[in-house]
């Protein structure tokens, strides 16, 4: 069951007939642009590739050591970088039914969101005053991601972090994103809500690559 063929075929395709596009019209400057987008392309479905292998791994060893099938999906959810997109894959993988596949896979990826934006800044501070080299950098670089990530965000922060969690591509998701509203110091009422409609976007659009729009459809309006 290879779920994401279709969409790297089609982000290939797309890519590589922009890049051709651009060359043919524009200046060679425009040609070292256009070889960076296939660069970042490359790169996007390697990791869209690991991701894959790593769930099915993961759905292999847990279901492999008599795990109940609805957890499956729920502990997948649960890990950073997988996350929900990780659990419908794993959902997908074992045949799970939708409904109970969204609702098991949005609880496990929600689980931990509350405990990073409450906490993890004091956790933090806590491990930079002990000046634990290990932990210090981890702390350092994780903080940079997060903040490269986001950029000179300023404005539209509510839409931010809707589609940062909410479109399915590597690095982004809910944990990096509430890391993201932590360190931007945005309000938590704005964040809590904007993370968890990224979170029913990323459903949908999982839903959608993993089990077909056919069954989608038949699902909500059959």
């Amino acid at each position: 069951l290879d779920i994401m063929t279709n969409l790297k075929f089609a982000a290939h395709f797309y890519l590589t007939h922009t890049i051709q596009s651009v060359r043919l019209t524009f200046s060679p400057i425009c040609g070292i642009i256009a070889t960076n987008i296939n660069q970042i392309g490359i790169y996007l479905s390697t990791r869209t590739d690991n991701m894959k292998e790593l769930t099915e791994s993961m759905t292999t060893w847990l279901a492999g050591h008599g795990i109940a099938e609805w957890l499956i999906p729920f502990i997948v959810s649960l890990f950073p970088l997988i996350e929900l997109r990780g659990g419908i894959i794993a959902a997908r993988l074992i045949n799970m039914d939708l409904w109970k596949a969204i609702w098991v896979c949005m609880l496990g990826n929600i689980i931990p969101i509350p405990f990073i934006l409450l906490f993890i800044d004091k956790i933090f501070d806590f491990i930079k005053k002990k000046e634990v080299p290990i932990l210090c950098k981890i702390v350092v670089n994780l903080e940079k991601k997060a903040l490269n990530k986001s950029g000179t965000m300023e404005k539209g922060e509510f839409f931010f972090l809707l589609f940062f969690v909410g479109i399915p591509l590597p690095g982004t998701g809910a944990w990096t994103g509430s890391l993201i509203a932590v360190l931007r110091r945005i309000p938590l009422k704005k964040s809590i809500p904007a993370i968890f409609l990224g979170l029913c976007l990323a459903s949908a659009i999982m839903c959608v690559l993993c089990y077909g729009f056919p069954e989608v459809f038949a699902k909500m309006f059959g």
